[in-house]
């Protein structure tokens, strides 16, 4: 049976900016904070599913997973991953593998969802779809892609069923 990986975008974030700022603790912004809600909402009125949600730590990624979850109603916890961070994808695939393994069962009866980075992100449906990294597709800030994958593996494994922007997102929250 198939996997459904949803891959999504952090939603707009502060800018980079003091150099004592970290980057890894930039917050979305109010906007962006709205903008992910409403996207949320559109996941839930399009009858997105998720067994396992994972996310980069870093803050901006964690606000988006945790709208998500709550979005969605999600049961199981955020697991977050360094992996998705720093792009390291056969480790992350590992990961999201031994969470679908782990009850004993080959595939989830849902789907999975990766909340992360560009230009990892991209790199990462790069490596799904074509088995290349240099296969760049470029997410902007709150968009998602549904990858249908064969199995969790650092090759070509995949397709892509649809890329929606926020706005999308935010179109089936309002027009639903």
């Amino acid at each position: 049976m198939p996997v459904d990986l949803y891959i999504l975008r952090h939603g707009d974030a502060e800018p980079l900016g003091l150099e004592s700022q970290d980057d890894a603790e930039r917050s979305l912004t109010s906007e962006g904070l709205g903008i992910m809600t409403r996207a949320g909402q559109g996941m839930r009125r399009m009858g997105i599913t998720l067994d396992v949600l994972f996310s980069s730590p870093k803050k901006r990624a964690r606000q988006t997973a945790q709208i998500v979850h709550e979005e969605l109603s999600l049961i199981s916890p955020i697991t977050f991953s360094d992996s998705i961070a720093t792009g390291r994808w056969r480790e992350l695939l590992a990961e999201v593998g031994a969470v679908i393994t782990h009850s004993n069962k080959q595939y989830l009866d849902a789907g999975v969802m990766i909340v992360g980075h560009e230009p990892y992100l991209g790199q990462l449906i790069g490596v799904l779809t074509t088995g290349m990294t240099s296969c760049l597709t470029e997410l902007v800030p709150g968009s998602m892609c549904k990858l249908r994958l064969t199995e969790i593996a650092y090759r070509q494994v995949g397709t892509i069923q649809w890329m929606l922007t926020p706005d999308h997102l935010q179109l089936v929250c309002s027009n639903g």
